[in-house]
Parts: C-alpha cells; structure tokens; sequence
C-alpha cells in the first residue's frame, strides 16, 4: 500500500497524471531536488512511456494503438513510431496571498514571550 501511494504521488503530483472523461492529460512539472521522473502506465489497453525532466516531458507510446492525451492543455496523438518531446512551459507568478482580515499575523515586536 505505501508503494501505491508513493507512485501515485510522483505520477500524479510531479508527473502530473489527471484522468476525466475517460482521457488522460499531463501538466509535469519537478522541484529543484529532482532532475528526472520516468514511469510506464497502461491506460485502455495502451502501454505509455513518460521521462520527465527540468525543462521537457517526453511520450512514447511503447504498445496499443494511438492515444490522444494532453501536455499543459495542448493536445498531442501518441503512436508507436516515434516519442514527443514537449517543453514544459516556466510557472507564471499569480498574486501573493494574504490573510483574512483581522487574521494577520502580528509583528514580531508586538507578539508575547510564551517564556
């Protein structure tokens, strides 16, 4: 059970697995610490090949036939002649998150000792 779990966090959280409407997509994306994710999956009777890294993801549909999935929302038809490689596009900033009002936390020279 621990093994299916790590897997499913790598797969589906840096290597970006989402399943809906029967189709599956990718958004890959890894943290500083890790230089490559690799994984196979069968999906509908198709066996699939990802090697993600810094700045690209690479598909390979190694058996089945051809399979339309998603890399960060553009659309990609895998078959088994050739793997695609796509880069994977850079984080674009959204705005910096605040607190609730009257949830902010105080400054350093107004908190209590807890001593």
């Amino acid at each position: 059970a621990s093994l299916a779990g790590a897997w499913t966090a790598l797969v589906a959280g840096f290597g970006g697995l989402r399943s809906h409407d029967g189709a599956i997509s990718f958004a890959p994306r890894l943290p500083d610490g890790i230089k490559r994710l690799a994984f196979h999956l069968m999906f509908r009777g198709r066996r699939l090949c990802v090697e993600v890294m810094a700045g690209q993801a690479t598909y390979h549909l190694l058996a089945g036939s051809p399979l339309k999935t998603w890399h960060h929302g553009n659309e990609i038809t895998l078959s088994n002649e050739k793997a695609i490689t796509r880069p994977i596009p850079a984080i674009k900033p959204g705005p910096r998150p605040s607190q609730p009002p009257g949830r902010e936390p105080l400054p350093r020279s107004q908190r209590k000792s807890l001593a």
